[in-house]
């Protein structure tokens, strides 16, 4: 999963914020606590959403300033790369050599997997895709 904020300054705040999250352990509680807002982000809403999960707002900002210039080129890099593949929105899937824009059904995503890794020629690569409570995850790429 690659953080790319797309809705504007609060986006970004809350995609600074996570990496922050993340040097004090909660990455992925930051990261579901965000994702299961319902509306558009406000900072008002990224504030409270991390903090009902326990996140220090302040030491998570902290922590993003201090890697700031790392976690900037990060999301830099995430959204060039975006571009260059097309992608105009979230959610969006690539696997293997094959771009899924929009929401995809599981038997899609788990279709497209193995399809990826049968046209790989080293067996060393893989993939692994789950779910958790709230999102499918896909754990790595392949790339024939």
């Amino acid at each position: 999963m690659k953080d790319w904020p797309i809705f504007g300054a609060p986006s970004v705040y809350a995609a600074q914020l996570v990496p922050g999250a993340q040097k004090l352990g909660g990455y992925k509680t930051a990261l579901a606590a965000l994702m299961a807002t319902a509306d558009r982000l406000s900072y008002a809403q990224i504030d409270n959403a991390l903090a009902a999960v326990g996140i220090d707002l302040k030491e998570a900002e902290t922590r993003y300033k201090s890697d700031r210039k790392k976690i900037d080129a990060l999301l830099i890099r995430n959204a060039q790369q975006a571009t260059a593949n097309g992608l105009q929105g979230t959610p969006a899937y690539i696997i293997g050599r094959g771009i899924h824009p929009g929401a995809v059904d599981a038997k899609t995503r788990r279709s497209a997997i193995r399809a990826a890794h049968a046209s790989c020629r080293d067996p060393d690569l893989h993939a692994r895709a789950d779910r958790d409570e709230t999102t499918f995850h896909i754990h790595g790429v392949i790339a024939p």
